[in-house]
C-alpha cells in the first residue's frame, strides 16, 4: 500500500525556475524544510517544477479525494499556503 493514502495533509504546488535563477535559495529552504516532496517534475512548456507534497501547512483531504492545488506567499519572512484548487498561478515574483 502506497504510503501517501496514510497521509492527510497533501498538497500540489509550482514553483517558476526563475525563483531559482534569481538567487532566493534562502526563502526555499526554508519552505522546503515545512514539507516532504514526495514528487517534483519540471515543465518545460511552462517553465515551473511541478510539486506533490505532504505538509501541516496543507489542509487535511479525505481519502480519494483530489490533491488539492497552493499558492504560496513569502511575506515578513514567512510562508504562508492558500489553497486555491483551480489553475496554478505560478510563484515566480515573490
Amino acid at each position: 500500500m502506497p504510503i501517501i493514502t496514510n497521509l492527510k495533509r497533501v498538497g500540489r504546488f509550482q514553483i517558476h525556475i526563475g525563483i531559482i535563477e534569481k538567487g532566493k535559495p534562502e526563502q526555499l529552504k526554508q519552505l522546503f524544510g515545512e514539507m516532504i516532496i514526495t514528487r517534483a517534475e519540471m515543465l518545460l512548456h511552462t517553465g515551473c517544477i511541478d510539486y506533490i507534497a505532504i505538509s501541516d501547512m496543507f489542509d487535511p483531504i479525505k481519502p480519494g479525494e483530489q490533491i488539492p492545488v497552493y499558492q504560496f506567499e513569502f511575506k515578513d519572512g514567512n510562508w504562508t499556503a492558500k489553497r486555491i484548487d483551480t489553475e496554478f498561478n505560478k510563484l515566480d515574483k515573490k
